[in-house]
């Protein structure tokens, strides 16, 4: 006897398709409380990694002039991979 739950695949690609549709109408500017960032980060690091490595470091950053530098320097570092043939 088998231990893995059944699943119906239909059920999953709905909601698949409706995690797709509800992320198009988030409000990204509603503020998240650090008990549920704590969560999803709980659940985060339960997702298997590479040679199973739990390496993966976590930052909050809360401030809206930080959040841009910080796009800013990623936007600069990931401009080589965009513009390589």
């Amino acid at each position: 006897m088998s231990n893995v739950a059944e699943f119906d695949v239909g059920q999953v690609d709905e909601l698949l398709g409706t995690t797709r549709a509800v992320r198009k109408h988030l409000d990204l500017e509603r503020g998240v409380s650090g008990e549920i960032l704590l969560h999803m980060i709980d659940v985060a690091e339960q997702a298997p990694s590479g040679a199973n490595q739990e390496s993966r470091r976590w930052l909050i950053v809360r401030d809206p002039d930080l959040k841009r530098k910080i796009a800013e320097q990623y936007r600069e570092a990931g401009k080589a991979y965009r513009e390589f043939p």
